[in-house]
């Protein structure tokens, strides 16, 4: 009866394991998400550098109108790093603005310095005047 528990415990672990490795067919798919139609330049001169609020409310307007907000951007690439796409959002920019974890790093394999793209993506952190915005769940469109 141990060896049953044992090898039935084995084969649920090794089924849990193989759920959490295995992608789903879709990472590459947009999801049907709502859109938030904000610019990054709007949303960086309310809430992330220049803005003239206090700390505060700064922090509830982003939670409010930003956070974990879906945005479809243009950016120049930057670099990749892995998973990793970082843009520029204005071609001035010496490093890059936005830092986005994609969904499936086979997407940005033939993306060039300097190519304009554009990504969906889900804002999680605001960054700041010298730290850039952070976004997950991203996708090329």
């Amino acid at each position: 009866m141990k060896k049953v528990l044992k090898w039935l415990g084995g084969l649920f672990i090794a089924f849990v394991v193989l759920v959490i490795l295995v992608p789903s067919p879709d990472d590459n798919e947009i999801k049907k998400v709502e859109i938030s139609n904000v610019d990054y330049f709007t949303m960086k001169s309310e809430v992330i550098c220049g803005s003239k609020y206090s700390d505060a409310k700064i922090e509830s307007l982003f939670k409010e109108k930003y956070d974990d907000k879906y945005v479809k951007w243009d950016g120049i690439v930057s670099e990749v790093d892995g998973d990793v796409l970082r843009l520029k959002m204005k071609p001035s920019t010496i490093t890059y603005d936005v830092e986005i974890d994609m969904n499936n790093k086979d997407q940005l394999f033939d993306l060039e310095k300097d190519q304009t793209v554009t990504v969906q993506f889900k804002i999680v952190e605001k960054g700041g005047c010298f730290l850039p915005l952070v976004g997950r769940r991203g996708v090329l469109v």
